[in-house]
Parts: C-alpha cells; structure tokens; sequence
C-alpha cells in the first residue's frame, strides 16, 4: 500500500475509510471511532476499561452511528489484565498490567479475519498488539496508524526501535 504522508493523521485516517472496515483499538470515549463510524461501512472499537468501554457506548448511541464495541483488551497473547489509571483527569491514558485482572486480553489474529485499517492507541501495548496481529497484518495488510509512547512502551517491556523492528518484519 502507498505511504500516506500528512501533518494532521487524524484527517487522513477519517478520510481514507469511506468503503472500509477500520478498527479502533483504544477507543477509549470515541473521539475517533465516531468520525470512522459516520462514513464507513463497518467499524469495530476496542476499549477494555470499562467506565470508558460505557462512555463509549453512550457516544456512539447519542451520535446515531453504528459501531460494534468490544470490550477487551488486545496484546500478544490471550489472558486476563486489570486496569491501571495513570492520570486520574484523563482516562485516555489508562494503560494495562497483564497477568491477572477481571479484563479479557485477545489477539487480534483471534478476533479478525480482515482489517482495512488499524488504529492502535494502547498506552505503550503497541508492540503487543501487533505482534499479536502478525497473520491479520500479512493477509490483511491494513494501513496501521499507531501512537508511539516512548515512555509506556518502556514501561511495558519494550523499546520504540523494537516496534519500527516488528513493523519492517511484518512487510
């Protein structure tokens, strides 16, 4: 796929989703599931913590779209997590401790067959989702918007060189 180029990602990733079916991983409240939703044909938001996870759905229903919403967690392998909050102001920031917890953590490649778009903001679990999509990814070959954390990537055993690594890999 062509490598899009912007100063303003979110205009592009709305923009580029018109006849697809994109995925919001860390939708946290819907500040973007709501755009993708208003013009694609399907859009599926993943949010694990579950006051955002209801947030979300209130969004969703008050602006009439459609858009599935699955309350998990997404990494590199299946298991449970519980939620950490970071920053008590901005639930956006809350991140994942995986090993234990009342959250549902999946992979992607267990959850898809076909994705047009990812858009992953996990606060630092990047890596892990996308190693957990390695199949979804090769077949697919989605366009990948992700945000880069440097700090929570650290914090969760991993490095921003290693994601620029595993996204070459996956070419």
């Amino acid at each position: 796929r062509q490598y899009l180029q912007t100063c303003h990602p979110r205009a592009v990733m709305i923009s580029t989703v018109r006849a697809w079916a994109p995925e919001n991983i860390g939708a946290n409240v819907g500040t973007i599931t709501i755009p993708m939703a208003r013009i694609a044909k399907r859009t599926i938001a993943y949010e694990p913590d579950p006051y955002s996870a209801e947030l979300l759905r209130k969004n969703i229903e008050r602006n009439g779209v459609r858009a599935e919403v699955r309350q998990k967690g997404l990494g590199a392998v299946s298991g449970k997590a519980k939620s950490i909050v970071l920053n008590a102001g901005n639930s956006g920031s809350n991140s994942l401790e995986l090993g234990s917890g009342e959250i549902e953590v999946v992979t992607l490649d267990q959850e898809l067959k076909h994705a047009d778009l990812l858009k992953i903001d996990t606060e630092g679990m990047e890596p892990k989702v996308l190693s957990g999509a390695a199949r979804l990814v090769m077949s697919a070959r989605p366009y990948i918007f992700f945000e880069v954390n440097a700090g929570q990537i650290h914090a969760h055993g991993s490095q921003v060189s290693r994601s620029e690594e595993h996204t070459s890999e996956l070419q």
